[in-house]
């Protein structure tokens, strides 16, 4: 397949800066690539799951020729509730008949705790990946498909660099046609590229709800995770000196009196 380079668009979106997918990945809107994006959330909180999403969309997909989209794909943390909300529920109803998908991952305290922060980080956005590969394997009935990942940071899951062992991608005249490396790391990415930012919108609307509905239990409601997700506010911290760490607090943070953790 011969790979047509064309000049990334950014395209902005009545409610403000917006991406849009023709801006992600520089080919030919005919490709017939398949783009992942991956993000995680809640890295640096106290509490709760590290939770990493993958939206995965075909290149070719007519949704993706519209000139402008509905609802803003920007980065979690600039959007209000409410426009975070609607792009999630917007990038979620795009599915199978959009051949688009996605996936989300829960790492666990404890887990967190076991390996520590960057790697739980590591491992969520593989696996989240891996499954949003098999769905789209799924969608388009073959799993011999070209693909690129974008991956939110600068640095990759270890699995990453053999990614051409693992049993998806066993066929070698497949992986002839794939590059070497088809993870590409994007600082600040979900302010950039629209595969991250649409992970990222999601995995941010799931992992504030879960939080939200936790905190309305009564173990938990001394901590006002509604509020904090999880992230050392001074409401938690005091929290902590009061009732002491839930069973769903990282042991390995400690918050300091910067209001950031600490591992």
């Amino acid at each position: 397949m011969v790979r047509q380079q064309v000049k990334p668009l950014r395209i902005k979106a009545p409610r403000g800066q917006s991406l849009h997918p023709k801006s992600d990945s520089g080919l030919n809107p005919e490709s017939d690539f398949v783009i992942f994006g991956v993000d995680e959330v809640g890295a640096g909180c106290l509490a709760g799951p590290v939770v990493a999403s993958c939206f995965a969309y075909r290149a070719s997909s007519e949704w993706c020729a519209q000139e402008f989209l509905p609802v803003r794909v920007f980065d979690s943390k600039k959007l209000s509730e409410e426009r975070r909300r609607e792009a999630s529920d917007y990038l979620i109803a795009r599915g199978s008949e959009d051949h688009c998908a996605h996936t989300i991952v829960e790492v666990c305290n404890r887990r967190i705790d076991e390996i520590n922060i960057l790697w739980a980080r590591m491992e969520a956005m593989w696996k989240a990946f891996l499954e949003a590969h098999a769905r789209m394997s799924e969608i388009l009935g073959s799993d011999k498909f070209l693909w690129r990942v974008f991956v939110d940071g600068n640095r990759l899951p270890r699995e990453a660099a053999s990614w051409h062992t693992h049993p998806s991608f066993a066929c070698e005249e497949f992986r002839q046609q794939m590059p070497a490396l088809p993870f590409k790391t994007v600082i600040k990415g979900d302010s950039v590229i629209f595969a991250i930012a649409a992970a990222s919108i999601i995995a941010k609307e799931y992992r504030d709800r879960l939080m939200a509905e936790l905190g309305d239990l009564p173990a938990y409601a001394p901590y006002k995770w509604a509020q904090n997700v999880g992230y050392p506010t001074p409401e938690h911290k005091a929290a902590l000196l009061d009732v002491g760490y839930s069973d769903l607090h990282r042991m390995s943070f400690t918050p300091n009196m910067g209001g950031e953790a600490e591992i």
